[in-house]
């Protein structure tokens, strides 16, 4: 039962690895007193934030907490990641460094929503290990956000009312977060102009300006973007103020 999973003695704090295969007596506080040995699961991710339809890589790595006195333990079993509550897949440990009882069980995916997700890997334990899990939070963005501005007139009389629309989109949801606008008069960029940042409802803002100084103006919305949503800047149009 136990062969293949304990590889050694320490003798004098220095572990005397024995070969793959040899079978060591478990010591009675692990077997006949039921005392098992701790194990520690800790996971990680290749990328985060990520963006949706991106592969990130969740690497659960096993270890031993209290290894029991005098044996080397290697784990053995499974890793089962789970989205929030969901099972997304079951992995068994591999790759593993025996001298300091350690192994890895990894999973692939780009199948992740736009949002944040918890993702954790719990370790099953087995005849010699107690199990243990370890969780992060996944931030995934859209891929793109789209933002543009829309002008109820182009041109204008001064200190006349202008209504303007902000609107952002996204792909797989509606983007949250702020926006501001940008005016530069032409012939005197140093005389730029900017309103808000104003909130986002729906995806989109309205209101109106009002313009006292004569120009023509080119006029710049720009999303700030959120934590699932990537910042983006609209079209330049022009506003011409008589």
């Amino acid at each position: 039962m136990f062969k293949n999973r304990i590889r050694g003695l320490v003798c004098g704090g220095v572990a005397a690895a024995f070969a793959v295969g040899l079978v060591v007596a478990v010591p009675p506080t692990l077997a006949d007193a039921g005392i098992l040995p701790l194990s520690v699961t800790s996971v990680t991710s290749s990328v985060n934030p990520s963006t949706a339809g991106q592969n990130v890589t969740f690497t659960a790595t096993v270890g031993i907490l209290s290894p029991a006195v005098g044996v080397l333990i290697t784990p053995a079993g499974t890793v089962s990641f789970f989205d929030g509550n969901t099972l997304v897949a079951k992995a068994p440990l591999s790759a593993c460094l025996v001298l300091v009882s350690r192994c890895t069980a990894t999973l692939k995916t780009s199948a992740l929503p736009p949002g944040s997700s918890v993702i954790t890997a719990k370790y099953s334990g087995d005849v010699l290990l107690t199990g243990s899990q370890a969780s992060l939070v996944q931030v995934v963005k859209s891929p793109a956000t789209t933002t543009t501005i829309t002008l109820g007139s182009n041109t204008v009389a001064s200190k006349a009312s202008d209504p303007f629309t902000i609107s952002v989109t996204a792909a797989g949801g509606v983007p949250t977060g702020l926006v501001t606008l940008t005016l530069t008069p032409a012939g005197n960029p140093g005389g730029i102009a900017t309103y808000g940042p104003f909130p986002l409802t729906n995806g989109s803002f309205t209101s109106s300006l009002s313009i006292t100084n004569k120009a023509t103006y080119s006029v710049v919305a720009t999303y700030g973007g959120s934590t699932v949503n990537i910042p983006s800047t609209s079209a330049t149009v022009t506003l011409v103020v008589n």
